[in-house]
């Protein structure tokens, strides 16, 4: 393996630079010298995400002439030049990482195992979504607003059941401090806000009915990394209900938390299977940008979960795009949407039958809606989310009995 010092690149990208038109400048999208959709990716510091280029990085030699075509910058120097890596080569996610064990935090035993969440045991609209029945996302919570004295309310978020007394949120979703003419609560167990009490059919018998239930707030719990404004990162917060939740009723049911080592996941939930593969987004939120109102009936629709370095070229005017976050959707007409902040993105896994003994499937939560377009279900438009393994330990820190 020949390894030639970033002098001797300097050089090749000059005379590169001398003999042949650069197309673009700045990371963003990209097409290469074959046509082919890429991204423009920094040469120093990015390059390894490119693994195939990075060989011929590496490599030198005549390898080195195939970067000739692949410039996407017009910079020569080898701190800021940029190549075009083909969207299909290219891969942020690392093989190495060392998960951490959860199992031994004080808090692990007051989130339900394994076997009792993320389950729809009836099996059974967001921006081209379809309407849910009651009891297939059993963790959906709404978060009420009211003004003291008045019968109106205003949900304009969402958010999941994780265990007895917790549901999870987007720091967005709950300021801190309400003025005492409001109050802020938790409903559960509604899925069409025009029917109540609802009824769960099955053969075209009722097996279970309830009416939606109403929880005061205990406290709000905001990530201390939060900054308040649009687009800022840690945007994820705990709400903690007044009263016990029952988790055990068809109707109110936690979400699977993505401990991907102590639920045996690893070969199921790792960023290197998430990517390419579709999650769930559910809310009640505008299911047409032109609409003033959400959805009076809860909504799902399933969308692609992508590379992160889509939503930094989509949103570098807006905001800065970390491992903190998660990017999802971009197909036309299919989207999260105003009025569906704090809900979750979740995905199918199959438990490791070999440690279960069971062959069932579970909804985990991997993202919490973010923030998005004006414009929901644009085309190559995706939707950013708070990446919620990134904070179990943030979790664990905060819950309580």
């Amino acid at each position: 393996m020949h390894q030639f010092g970033w002098n001797g690149i300097f050089i090749l990208l000059f005379i590169i630079y001398v003999i042949r038109n650069v197309r673009s400048g700045g990371e963003s999208f990209c097409k290469t010298s074959k046509g082919l959709p890429g991204f423009c990716i920094n040469l120093k510091s990015q390059i390894k995400y490119c693994p195939k280029m990075h060989s011929w990085l590496l490599n030198g030699g005549t390898e080195w002439l195939q970067l000739r075509d692949a410039l996407c910058s017009n910079e020569v120097n080898p701190d800021s030049a940029k190549v075009c890596c083909p969207i299909e080569w290219y891969n942020e996610t690392s093989t190495n990482t060392v998960l951490p064990d959860y199992s031994s935090h004080r808090n692990f035993r007051l989130l339900p195992h394994d076997s009792k969440c993320g389950y729809i045991s009836l099996g059974g609209r967001i921006i081209g979504g379809q309407y849910a029945n009651p009891g297939d996302f059993p963790w959906m919570a709404r978060i009420g607003l009211k003004q003291n004295g008045e019968s109106e309310v205003f949900f304009g978020c969402s958010g999941t059941i994780i265990n007895n007394r917790y549901i999870l949120t987007a720091a967005h979703c709950v300021p801190n401090v309400v003025d005492g003419n409001h109050k802020i609560f938790i409903r559960l167990a509604e899925t069409d806000e025009r029917i109540n009490p609802e009824s769960v059919l099955i053969d075209n018998f009722i097996v279970d009915s309830s009416p939606f239930l109403d929880f005061d707030v205990e406290e709000i719990i905001i990530h201390a990394g939060y900054k308040g404004i649009g687009g800022s990162a840690h945007d994820i917060a705990l709400v903690r209900v007044k009263s016990e939740i029952n988790i055990s009723s068809i109707f109110t049911q936690p979400v699977c938390l993505p401990f991907i080592k102590e639920y045996s996941l690893q070969a199921r939930l790792n960023d290197a299977k998430i990517l390419n593969s579709n999650g769930t987004v559910c809310g009640w939120g505008k299911t047409d940008t032109n609409s003033t109102e959400g959805s009076s009936v809860l909504q799902n629709v399933i969308v692609p979960i992508i590379q992160n370095i889509v939503c930094r070229i989509v949103y570098k005017k807006d905001a800065l795009i970390t491992r903190n976050q998660m990017c999802a959707g971009g197909l036309k007409g299919m989207s999260s949407c105003s009025g569906d902040s704090g809900g979750p993105l979740t995905k199918i896994a199959k438990r490791d039958d070999r440690v279960t003994k069971t062959k069932s499937v579970r909804h985990y939560q991997l993202g919490i809606v973010s923030f998005g377009k004006t414009n929901c279900g644009r085309e190559n438009e995706p939707v950013v989310y708070t990446r919620v393994q990134n904070y179990l330990k943030w979790i664990l820190d905060s819950i309580r009995e």
